[in-house]
């Protein structure tokens, strides 16, 4: 063997190890970079666009700053910089006016998801992130130290609701709305709730319960989808008190007071639990999932509407060396943001469908199929 050249052949792998180590970025991992780095801005701009009323008033018409400014009280010099960065945004179009000022309209998608009349609005939905998600996340650090939401840190919540959950959720009669009407938001497309509900047949379900079911939005896509099915919303009384004073339930979706947790849940063929599994740790999901299982007669189903991780699998490797690995791509990433949010606001996690599979099975659902739809989130048909 030939020490001496095994030697100097270790050598200039550690130089060129070292040399890699070193390297400067390439122009375009910084550009990455920087785009992450002030990413928060321009959510903060759409945010400001939305609390402001700016994209409401811009429904009426184009206008200029000046007009703009004046109705909406605003300052000339910062509204024309938020136009001018919602522009560069795609969020408004800037056109030249007759005396040479430029004058801001509304995109299609601006119209049809930032306004409060928009067809797909996300108007409600964006407010409360805005409002309540956005200041949470300043205690990101805080979260990932100690492993628990931050409504204490935040908006300085009790110690008693801190350890209610929807107590610290629903801390005041004004938020309990906001966070209600950002939940319509999320069910208000046709075409996701299409896709989540029709995933599999369930015209043979005549008797339906929504746990947490909010405003009645995705109960009002079931009945519509399911007309020979009754439908009920499973909320806490004061949600329940809200819907009927501030929003339009469907008429033939009824809502019934209790909490999941303690009280009966009414007689159900299938129980839809929509966006409420990560909000809990796999032990109070268990012990839901076992009094959903207990109230379903044999050949009950219960069906999951969640974000779902990738599995373990996806992140495997043989992408080609210098490319990302699939699970880069923004699904994934997606979901990966959604779980570390339910670190900062609620004491859940997002999950795999293999997570969840193993959660429902324990409960009795051991016929399951999980479909990825494409959309924003995904569904699981468990059956007894």
């Amino acid at each position: 063997m030939d020490v001496g050249h095994q030697e100097d052949h270790r050598g200039n792998m550690m130089d060129a190890r070292r040399d890699g180590e070193n390297a400067l970025p390439d122009e375009a991992d910084l550009q990455h970079l920087e785009r992450l780095v002030l990413g928060f801005m321009a959510s903060q701009a759409l945010f400001a666009g939305c609390e402001l009323g700016l994209f409401d008033l811009l429904a009426g018409g184009a206008l200029g700053v000046g007009p703009v400014s004046g109705r909406l009280g605003l300052s000339v010099r910062g509204t024309q910089r938020l136009l001018d960065v919602l522009v560069a945004l795609r969020l408004l179009g800037a056109t030249p006016g007759p005396e040479g000022e430029l004058i801001y309209a509304l995109t299609p998608l601006t119209r049809a998801c930032l306004t409060r009349e928009g067809c797909a609005s996300q108007h409600h939905l964006l407010r409360y992130l805005g409002g309540t998600t956005y200041r949470l996340w300043a205690h990101l650090a805080e979260a990932v130290r100690e492993g628990c939401h931050q409504y204490a840190r935040a908006f300085g919540v009790s110690n008693d609701e801190e350890d209610d959950l929807f107590a610290a959720i629903y801390r005041s009669d004004d938020e309990r709305l906001r966070f209600l009407s950002g939940l319509q938001d999320t069910w208000r497309d046709s075409r996701l709730t299409r896709k989540l509900l029709t995933a599999e047949d369930m015209a043979a379900f005549p008797r339906v319960c929504d746990l947490g079911g909010g405003s009645g939005e995705l109960a009002r896509a079931w009945a519509l989808l399911y007309p020979a099915s009754a439908v009920t919303v499973l909320e806490t009384p004061e949600v329940v008190r809200d819907v009927m004073d501030k929003f339009l339930p469907h008429e033939r979706v009824c809502f019934m007071p209790g909490d999941f947790f303690r009280d009966p849940l009414p007689p159900a063929d299938v129980f839809i639990l929509a966006r409420v599994l990560h909000d809990w740790d796999d032990t109070t999901c268990a012990q839901l999932l076992g009094r959903v299982g207990g109230a379903c007669g044999p050949g009950g189903a219960v069906v999951v509407v969640e974000a779902l991780l990738p599995e373990e699998d996806d992140f495997g490797g043989d992408a080609a060396e210098g490319a990302w690995p699939a699970w880069w791509a923004w699904p994934a990433v997606r979901t990966r943001l959604l779980s570390l949010n339910m670190l900062v606001q609620t004491r859940g996690t997002e999950r795999s469908a293999a997570q969840y599979l193993d959660l429902l099975a324990a409960a009795g659902f051991t016929r399951a199929r999980a479909h990825r739809t494409g959309s924003a989130y995904d569904v699981i048909v468990a059956r007894k």
